[in-house]
């Protein structure tokens, strides 16, 4: 008897999948690069891992102060975690980022249907919300992610899993198309943690202290 293979799975995401969260993946980008997209100041991170991250009273929700984000490199990609919190998609730090590099946006939410984004310089390449029960993907090329998401069996719209089984086996399948290399260990493990309680939106345009005339 032959059995059905079944899709890769992070469902060690826990946390995030509990309370939502957001992962941002920058191709090219280093985790200092990262954090100062997240206007973090490198030089302030320490390590910390996910638990410490979650004890920690000053960790509040979406939009409450501090914020916090961890990073790690991760061969030709760099990761921003953050769990409660979802900075990278809500602050538009995917689109600052994406001006130098393409970028990969994981957004999960206990209330709303997860996102997929894929972006690069000249703005989405592919996006889509899960778990809808009909299609959603779109941008410059809607179908170019097809290939993880059918083998995540999310091509499907008549047929959706739970929101948080489809984020995990999204996730698993992108990042394998991706070549992203995000295990267990190091979501869970000692990572960089930078924070900053000052309010911050990315805006298009320059960047940099601006001289007057």
């Amino acid at each position: 008897m032959t059995t059905t293979p079944q899709p890769a799975d992070w469902n060690w995401l826990g946390p995030l999948l509990d309370f939502g969260g957001c992962l941002t993946f920058a191709c090219g980008a280093n985790s200092d690069q990262v954090l100062g997209a997240f206007d973090i100041d490198p030089d302030t991170a320490v390590e910390r891992t996910l638990q410490q991250t979650m004890s920690d009273p000053a960790v509040k929700a979406f939009r409450e102060p501090p914020f916090w984000v961890r990073v790690a490199d991760l061969g030709e990609w760099a990761v921003a975690v953050e769990v409660a919190q979802a900075k990278g998609y809500l602050d538009q730090i995917e689109l600052d980022l994406s001006v130098d590099f393409d970028v990969l946006t994981m957004v999960f939410s206990v209330v709303d249907p997860p996102i997929l984004r894929l972006l690069g310089q000249y703005g989405v390449i592919t996006a889509m919300s899960l778990s809808e029960g009909y299609d959603t993907r779109w941008g410059s090329d809607p179908h170019g992610l097809d290939p993880a998401l059918e083998s995540a069996g999310l091509l499907d719209f008549t047929a959706h899993p739970p929101r948080g089984t489809a984020f995990s086996r999204a996730a698993a399948a992108v990042a394998a198309q991706l070549d992203i290399e995000l295990d267990a260990d190091t979501f869970t493990g000692p990572l960089l943690t930078g924070s900053r309680d000052h309010p911050y939106m990315y805006a298009p345009g320059p960047r940099g202290p601006q001289v007057s005339p």
